[in-house]
Parts: C-alpha cells; sequence; structure tokens
C-alpha cells in the first residue's frame, strides 16, 4: 500500500509470490470474491453486477452492453436468455448453420409480423425454394390465411408473380374435401372467359364459345336428382346441335318429354 499522492503507483498493489489467489473475499469462511494468480475472476455464488453505464468483456469472449461501439453478446455454445424485447435496428438474424429452429421449444403461439402494415415476407429472395412448409409436421392442423382476426375484404393471390405456368396443389388424396364459400370463377381469372359458380352453387358460363367436353372414348352424363326435372333452356338466338348425333334415352323407366311453344 503506497502513500495515495505518489505518482506512477496504484494505491494498493498486492504481489502474490506463491501459488495461491491474489485476493479472496470471503463471508463466513465462505470465499464469494476470488481474483486468481491468472487474472481469472470468480464469483462463487449466484451473483450479480450491478452497473448504470456501459459494461464490456473483451478479447474476444465479447460481451459487450448499452455501447456504441461493439453491440454483441456471445456466449458460446450456452444459451443467451433475455427478460425483455430483442430489438434489432438494422442488419440480419444469420447462422452458419444449414437447419434454423426459430423458437422450436414450448411456444404454443408464434406471432410473426402482428404490427405489420404493409408485407410479411417468407422466402422472398432471389434463391430457388425446394418448399416453403406450413404445418408439415405429423398431426391435425388449421392453418388461417387472413383468417379469423380480418375486418376487411382480403385478397390472397397464390402463384401469381412469376411468368412461367404455376402448378397450385389442393388436396392430397382422392378423399380430401375442399369448401369454397362465395362465388368461384375458373378460367382466366375472372377476365373474358371463366366458368362461374355462384354462392348458392349455379353454374354460368361467361364469354363465348363455352364448351363441355366428356372423356374420350367415355360417356357424358347429366343427371338430374331424385324426382327432379333436367331443364335446358335457351333463348331467341339459341341453336342446340350436335355433331356425330345426341341420344336421349330414358336408361331405366318413365317418359321423355319434348316441351315447346314454337316448333321442334
Amino acid at each position: 500500500i503506497v502513500a495515495h499522492n505518489t505518482t506512477g503507483k496504484a494505491l494498493a498493489i498486492f504481489n502474490e509470490t506463491g501459488d495461491q489467489a491474489i485476493l479472496t473475499a470471503s463471508a463466513s469462511g465462505t470465499p464469494v470474491f476470488t481474483v486468481g494468480r491468472t487474472g481469472i475472476l470468480s464469483l462463487n455464488q449466484n451473483s450479480q453486477i450491478n452497473t448504470t453505464g456501459n459494461l464490456i468483456i473483451d478479447s474476444t469472449g465479447t460481451l459487450s452492453v448499452n455501447t456504441t461501439n461493439n453491440q454483441a453478446i456471445t456466449t458460446g455454445t450456452g444459451l443467451t436468455t433475455l427478460g425483455g424485447d430483442l430489438a434489432v435496428n438494422g442488419g440480419d438474424i444469420t447462422t452458419n448453420q444449414t437447419t434454423f429452429n426459430l423458437v422450436n421449444a414450448t411456444a404454443t403461439t408464434l406471432s410473426l409480423g402482428g404490427a405489420a402494415t404493409t408485407a410479411l415476407n417468407l422466402g422472398n429472395g432471389s434463391g430457388n425454394y425446394t418448399a416453403i412448409n406450413l404445418g408439415s409436421g405429423a398431426g391435425t392442423h388449421t392453418i388461417n390465411i387472413a383468417g379469423t382476426g380480418a375486418t376487411a375484404a382480403d385478397t390472397i393471390n397464390i402463384g401469381t408473380g412469376g411468368t412461367a405456368a404455376d402448378d397450385v396443389n389442393l388436396g392430397g388424396l382422392a378423399t380430401s374435401t375442399i369448401d369454397v364459400l362465395g362465388v368461384t370463377k375458373l378460367g382466366d381469372g375472372g377476365g373474358t372467359n371463366y366458368a362461374q359458380f355462384s354462392a348458392t352453387g349455379d353454374l354460368t358460363f361467361v364469354g363465348s364459345a363455352d364448351t363441355i367436353t366428356g372423356p374420350t372414348g367415355g360417356a357424358l352424363s347429366v343427371l338430374a336428382g331424385a324426382s327432379q326435372a333436367l331443364t335446358l333452356t335457351g333463348n331467341a338466338a339459341s341453336v342446340w346441335g350436335a355433331t356425330g348425333g345426341v341420344t336421349i334415352q330414358s336408361v331405366t323407366s318413365g317418359n321423355i318429354n319434348l316441351t315447346s311453344v314454337g316448333e321442334i
């Protein structure tokens, strides 16, 4: 211990020349703070470091908090636990591994972009993606897209961004059920030529020269429900034509009635 006004000297210098720690602080005979002879600082119990400013541990086990020069937390193979929010104000969250799991522990609800008002992008880079999977694990899943919490009309586009033809597959088995509520337009997307199913199940062909083609080598059957009428209605410009002949036949029993207010 030197005088407080000695220039070039610390107030206290501990020079341990043996093989023990340089400084040890104890409570009731139990060491709680130790400075080892190789410079290792040991806190020998559940401890905390309180600071109102910067906390830096470097070269290079870097732990820097509340600084402008090196904002990083390095934990090696351990865990980094934050009790509050994690703000990434610029840059990316990256990994050098081929598999990256985000919140893959006990979370039952995962929210991404809940406050975003413009876009939530998944797999929108320039690379070619083998798959973007939603609910692909084992079990039964419910996937809502612009669903239960939406308060206005939504527009959902699937496979509309490229210049090549897209394949969109719905249902994985012949027993799959696909329910569509509302008006459905099949064809050119509801522009000029398309088939339209109304919300009540009526089928309307929109456009010009629409054709219903049956299977090659097979029969095309149009069946009415039990005890129900099958009606074909034209207008003043309608022409009913056929190439190769048309057979109208009562398959089991009953009559075939052709009724017209004009010529047949």
